[in-house]
């Protein structure tokens, strides 16, 4: 890893779950070898009780922060979730979510600007979504089937989706053969908004991808998603939005009861700009509701669980990542209270736990692993909240440097306009390494005005950056 940031705000817990962030994410960097490694390499594995990476992991880890604080780690966990197949390379993992790799991929080379990865990322991307396309799209519709981004939990979705042998992966219900399911593909038949807002997100970064390949090297190619990104933003507009409101469905084609909210889809319904712009935004935000620790991964909870006096393991309890992704959706959006306040349920949580916990409850934010049914159990049981979980951490990174350092990243550079909250009497951000640069953050007591514009570091800066807050 990079040399540690360091973060003084004048509040002690936040601060020191900065250092406790970048401790975690260092310590679970281990030598592993898959996918495109030709031998172990440093990786990023997804935590403490894991003992591998996984493909969502390395795209949130990556996206998240490191790639800012461990790029080679970051590039290896990418090229280890890829799979090498007759007619080129795919991405690998949970088929239904795998395209979030692109997403992560972007990332990478906004931080790096890698041109070597850079000419293999499109690829990936362009196979993988021909692959999806022709076994889990429905034409009928227009949307793809699958479960939600990194719902691989049964307590995530309807009981109709039980498995005989109460196990605990969605995926398990595929043994019992029910008559709902697809003929074509995996067979899930349900579309999420999440997953469907992923392949979105897939195909225009894709088309991005592309053309800063073309920018940079001569391999450029036309781009191929253009038109069919559009088509699929109209039919997820068309199908997931309740009529009259800014609310979406969570899960159509699976039978469930009740509309609910889904975390990760109302994160990515801002990053992609589906909710739209101005008063609609602004109103969508106001809408969506927080537990007393934050956005849920699914509102409400199944009754299943809530009538146990508990929450599932996905549904009704507060995941980090989830958390981190609207956060950063937020402030991008220029919603930094809103996203601010997310910040603030989560370094108070980790601090009471003393770590990064794979999910807590939504009600008292300790950690907790949620109802959920195991094989070896008749009726839900509690699981285990996995410990220094990464992309919590990383998470927690996000939130710091986009919330209140106001870092922004494009292939051109970094903007920079920081976000000092009422709680908080001052902000110094140190040692942020961004490509052949060091950034240097400075904000004082007086910068208060929400309006000042930030100050653009051009992404072949080099040597150290300080940018002081206001400025002069």
């Amino acid at each position: 890893m990079k040399r540690n940031m360091l973060l003084r705000t004048g509040e002690p817990a936040l601060d020191s779950c900065f250092i406790l962030a970048q401790k975690t994410l260092e310590k679970n960097i281990h030598l592993f070898q898959d996918g495109l490694l030709a031998e172990a390499v440093p990786v990023i594995i997804a935590g403490a009780d894991y003992d591998t990476p996984w493909t969502r992991d390395a795209a949130f880890n990556t996206w998240f922060a490191g790639g800012l604080l461990a790029p080679e780690a970051a590039r290896n966990t990418l090229l280890a979730v890829l799979r090498k197949e007759e007619d080129g390379i795919r991405i690998g993992g949970e088929y239904w979510d795998a395209v979030i790799w692109v997403w992560g991929a972007w990332y990478y080379y906004l931080y790096t600007a890698d041109r070597d990865f850079l000419s293999i990322a499109p690829e990936a991307a362009d196979r993988s979504m021909d692959y999806f396309l022709a076994t889990e799209y429905d034409p009928e519709d227009g949307l793809f089937r699958g479960g939600a981004c990194f719902q691989d939990g049964i307590a995530g979705y309807p009981a109709r989706f039980l498995s005989k042998r109460h196990e605990s992966g969605i995926v398990a219900c595929l043994k019992d053969h029910p008559p709902y399911l697809a003929s074509r593909g995996v067979g899930l038949p349900m579309k999420a908004f999440s997953t469907n807002l992923l392949y979105l997100l897939a195909m225009e970064t894709a088309d991005r991808m592309r053309a800063e390949l073309c920018k940079v090297s001569a391999e450029c190619t036309t781009s191929k998603w253009k038109e069919r990104a559009g088509q699929l933003r109209r039919a997820i507009s068309t199908h997931f939005q309740q009529p009259g409101t800014l609310r979406y469905h969570y899960l159509l084609d699976a039978g469930d009861d009740r509309c609910r909210q889904e975390g990760l889809g109302y994160a990515f319904a801002l990053l992609t700009g589906l909710v739209g712009g101005g008063d609609r935004e602004a109103r969508f935000v106001a809408e969506t509701f927080r537990t007393p620790q934050g956005i849920a991964c699914v509102w409400p909870g199944y009754e299943r669980y809530t009538g146990q006096g508990g929450f599932g393991r996905h549904s009704g309890t507060v995941w980090s990542h989830v958390n981190a992704a609207w956060s950063h959706a937020l402030a991008l959006h220029g919603f930094r209270r809103e996203a601010w306040r997310e910040l603030q349920w989560e370094y108070r949580r980790v601090k009471r736990a003393g770590g990064f916990y794979e999910l807590y409850h939504p009600e008292s934010g300790e950690p907790y692993g949620g109802l959920q049914e195991s094989f070896d159990a008749e009726a839900p049981r509690l699981w285990t909240s996995c410990r220094d979980q990464t992309w919590c951490a990383t998470g927690y990174i996000n939130m710091v440097l986009t919330v209140l350092g106001g870092l922004e990243f494009s292939p051109e550079g970094a903007m920079v306009c920081p976000y000092l909250p009422d709680e908080l009497v001052e902000l110094h951000l140190e040692n942020i390494p961004y490509r052949e640069a060091v950034l240097n953050i400075h904000v004082s007591g007086g910068y208060r005005d929400r309006n000042r514009r930030g100050i653009f570091v051009p992404a072949d800066r080099r040597g150290t950056v300080n940018l002081n807050f206001p400025e002069g």
